[in-house]
């Protein structure tokens, strides 16, 4: 039984490659919807502290947190969560959204996905930026690179809707804006 009355739960799915700007587009997201911000860095970091970030119960330890908090947010009648997530195109994360799916639309919630992408030139230039280092991100373009060649992290979502947007030269501001307006926020 929820505990308000939200008529239910958005979650949005930001996702895209490391240094796209999921985190900045989420936080203004949050900022002009109030809707809480669940970014991979905040269980990937706290799984891997344990585990290390090749550690083989890492990846489902991660996902059934994140599944966890969603489940629960969708349970207490949250208004909106925003995820931000890496995409790799894998068996994992193809189950990752299908659990993320059926944990919103169990309790009549609404999934919202993203895709945030930009040249790999802007990808490049931002992924050395000081804030990167707060949250233990990729920060060389060399691992970016390996990245790249072990994983798709460029294509969108097969199984669901993805509202796509190029922030290449879009501020995180203007990219929530208009992720806000598609989605009639």
């Amino acid at each position: 039984m929820r505990k308000n009355m939200v008529k239910h739960t958005n979650v949005i799915v930001l996702y895209g490659p490391p240094a796209v700007g999921k985190l900045a587009v989420a936080n203004e997201l949050s900022r002009i919807t109030g809707y809480k911000v669940l970014h991979n860095h905040l269980t990937l970091d706290f799984v891997t502290s344990i585990f290390g970030f090749g550690g083989r119960k890492t990846p489902g330890l991660v996902d059934k947190y994140r599944i966890d908090i969603i489940r629960e947010a969708v349970d207490s009648g949250i208004e909106g969560l925003i995820l931000t997530f890496v995409y790799g195109n894998t068996k994992g994360d193809d189950k990752f959204i299908n659990d993320i799916i059926k944990a919103v639309e169990r309790g009549d919630g609404r999934v919202l996905f993203c895709q945030l992408k930009c040249s790999i030139r802007a990808l490049k230039s931002r992924i050395g930026s000081a804030s990167r280092k707060r949250y233990n991100k990729i920060r060389s373009a060399k691992k970016l690179d390996r990245l790249f060649s072990e994983y798709d992290v460029l294509s969108p979502i097969k199984s669901v809707n993805s509202y796509i947007l190029d922030n290449t030269h879009l501020s995180p501001k203007r990219a929530a804006m208009a992720v806000k307006k598609h989605y009639d926020l």
